[in-house]
């Protein structure tokens, strides 16, 4: 339990803390009494006698007594740890350990019962005493109750049918359509070759003044001598002196975009004709979509082409986690959106492909904080995902901050949701998540929603840093391919 929970050793604390863990330890030996008595219940129902009869339903019992309770530590610890440790063990996690735990001990629990219906069945009887049984047993009349409907059948059909229905629709249809990703075209980057710089930066160093220096007696009662006025402004003045100047040149604009030396732009291994896609990362969240689509994040496809000049499809996309897993080998998006407000609930087949993806895969996640508790649940989900990777902030002088367009400060803080400093997981030595606390999103938008034209800018400008540098490292790793 505590290892699909993916418990850390401070979670784990807690439950020591708090008394979880004898208990979870007893329960573990009274599972290991119920493998032996279903092992020895197992043997004896092969024997044609009544006392195997017997050892088969007692074992039946220990195991319905075991399921029912099962259903306290299997609900209990993700709701335990989640009240103790909501900052990194969020609803999100502790819903989707109910739900997928919740299932299999549905599964569990309907397997008992029927095998339980079935030892108390007249044919059954029969089996083990060896001759025949007018009288009607619990299990028959249950079935017959089932299959009639007993004094209301038209109540009891409708019931049936209710309770299915909803079971379908609630539950079933959403996890075989989660399931059903289809396969899905090749995600190609501009085919060609260019220089990775679109803008130049003149970069001025100014040397720090030299302050003066005063020396005084201590054992002197009196100053005689006044500080330079000049000395009195060395502190206010620092800042400005020891800053470097940095003027953008946006004329020198590059033969074109990409790697592999000048050229019309692109990817040597790259598509012909292809065009570049923005997709969206879809999960069950609270505002994944919100807004998005033509006039907010196609804006930034837009500025994208205006900006490198490489065609663009004609609509961005949402795409599940699953279909990640279903683009051609070293066709998948080099890329993808993922932002949102709080709440990231994901399946253990998801973390799964999420894992592949940033990993084996070398995609990246662009994570863009569009307020709420967005940033904790996206960094809960990232420690299952990546448990041995650290955040840290990404520093200014980083090459994702420096191609094609320099940010000489880092990312434009914007709303700054939840910080003002771009974080990053970096794998292999690329960066696997680049998270910008600010809401990207939101200066992309028709509008602006209230920044000025020169912090749109620059939103669109980190954009297009992230693709291409997503774009550049994602055709590097696939390049002997």
């Amino acid at each position: 339990l505590l290892a699909a929970a993916e418990v850390n050793p401070v979670q784990r604390k807690i439950l020591e803390r708090d008394g979880w863990n004898a208990a979870l330890d007893g329960f573990a030996g009274l599972l290991l009494m119920l493998e032996l008595v279903l092992a020895v219940a197992s043997l004896a129902a092969f024997a044609r006698r009544r006392w195997a009869l017997a050892v088969v339903r007692a074992a039946l019992l220990a195991l319905g007594v075991v399921l029912l309770a099962s259903a306290w530590p299997l609900f209990g610890v993700p709701g335990h740890l989640h009240a103790a440790d909501t900052k990194h063990f969020d609803k999100a996690i502790r819903n989707e350990l109910w739900l997928e735990g919740g299932w299999l001990w549905a599964i569990a629990v309907m397997l008992a019962a029927g095998a339980a219906v079935a030892v108390y069945r007249r044919a059954c009887l029969a089996f083990y005493r060896r001759e025949d049984v007018a009288d009607e047993q619990p299990g028959d009349r249950l079935v017959r109750e089932l299959r009639t409907g007993g004094r209301e059948p038209v109540f009891r059909t409708s019931m049936y049918w209710a309770i299915t229905v909803h079971v379908i629709v609630l539950f079933v249809f959403p996890i075989v359509m989660k399931g059903c990703v289809g396969a899905q075209a090749a995600y190609g980057l501009p085919q060609g070759s260019g220089t990775p710089v679109l803008e130049t930066i003149a970069v001025k160093k100014k040397k720090p003044k030299k302050t003066k220096s005063f020396v005084f007696n201590m054992n002197s009662a009196i100053i005689y001598a006044r500080p330079d006025i000049d000395d009195m402004k060395v502190m206010e003045s620092v800042d400005e002196d020891t800053t470097n100047t940095y003027t953008a040149n946006t004329s020198a604009i590059a033969s074109g975009l990409g790697a592999g030396g000048k050229g019309k732009g692109g990817w040597p291994n790259g598509m012909a004709d292809s065009r570049v896609r923005f997709i969206r990362l879809q999960y069950d969240g609270r505002a994944w979509d919100e807004g998005m689509g033509h006039g907010s994040d196609y804006n930034m496809l837009i500025k994208f082409k205006d900006l490198t000049g490489f065609k663009i499809a004609e609509d961005t996309e949402a795409k599940p986690v699953l279909a990640l897993k279903k683009f051609p080998p070293g066709k998948a998006p080099p890329f993808v959106y993922m932002t949102g407000e709080g709440g990231i609930s994901l399946g253990g087949d998801e973390l799964r492909v999420l894992k592949w993806y940033l990993t084996e895969e070398a995609g990246m996640i662009f994570a863009d904080n569009a307020g709420g508790d967005f940033a904790n649940s996206l960094k809960a989900l990232m420690r299952r995902v990546l448990p041995d990777v650290d955040w840290v902030e990404i520093a200014n002088d980083d090459p994702i901050f420096l191609e094609p367009y320099s940010f000489p400060n880092g990312a434009p803080k914007l709303w700054a949701h939840s910080g003002g400093r771009a974080l990053g997981l970096k794998v292999n030595g690329r960066w696997a998540v680049f998270f910008h606390q600010g809401e990207l999103k939101d200066a992309w938008k028709d509008g602006h929603s209230g920044v000025n034209p020169g912090e749109a800018k620059q939103a669109y400008k980190l954009g297009v840093n992230v693709m291409y540098y997503a774009f550049t490292h994602y055709s590097a790793a696939h390049a002997t391919n």
